[in-house]
């Protein structure tokens, strides 16, 4: 059996796609779907360890693979790696839940900040809770103007780091002390969401299996 990796981008949202391609490509053509360990990605690859091999970066280094972009046919007689990002999810709903959920490491800090965001808002109700996802500058300014109108409690996902609760005008619990593979999970398990390009994002709302669930991808 032929191995079959990628080789990963620098963002967070991206790689997440990438390496779910990996795991849907494997399968299909009966390939090893393996990663290459480096220090950077130790925690993303935490999250997929029980549906990829980790290799160590001097026995991945020895293989020889040959490229391939993510569009192309795949030669399941070559070791294969796939270059770019994937522009769709092919796993199906119960499927992606399965990989996103497997770690009981993640699934326990995202149930914790949970807990701790209805308590701070003293509110159960889900439906009372929107979440949002700031990757950038001009997401800032859109999301927080579109917050605005708002009648819910907002928790705020951000990779930048000048956001201000006094920006929102309202009551706002913005998560910065969760890693960002656990705030996958967390954002996932609220059933309105907002956010513009992040593909972060766009996991968690395919993963979320409310039936209420809103999605305001602007």
């Amino acid at each position: 059996m032929n191995f079959l990796t990628c080789e990963l981008v620098e963002n967070t949202g991206e790689r997440i796609l990438q390496i779910l391609n990996v795991i849907h490509v494997a399968k299909t053509y009966k390939m090893k779907p393996v990663l290459k360990y480096q220090p950077d990605t130790e925690k993303l690859l935490h999250v997929f360890f029980n549906d990829v091999d980790i290799m160590s970066m001097t026995d991945f280094d020895e293989i020889s693979f040959e490229r391939t972009c993510c569009e192309d046919k795949i030669n399941s007689n070559n070791n294969t790696i796939i270059i770019g990002v994937p522009k769709k999810i092919y796993q199906s709903k119960k499927e992606l839940q399965e990989i996103i959920y497997s770690c009981e490491d993640y699934m326990y800090k995202a149930y914790e900040m949970y807990t701790s965001i209805k308590k701070e808002f003293n509110d159960e109700n889900d439906d009372n809770y929107v979440v949002c996802y700031i990757e950038n500058i001009e997401d800032y300014e859109i999301i927080k103007n579109k917050c605005k109108s708002l009648e819910k409690h907002i928790v705020v996902f951000s990779e930048i780091t000048n956001v201000n609760k006094k920006h929102f005008e309202k009551n706002v619990f913005i998560v910065d002390s969760i890693d960002e593979y656990a705030s996958l999970i967390l954002f996932s398990l609220f059933p309105h969401m907002i956010f513009q390009k992040s593909k972060v994002s766009l996991v968690a709302s395919y993963v979320n299996n409310n039936p209420n669930k809103t999605i305001n991808q602007l």
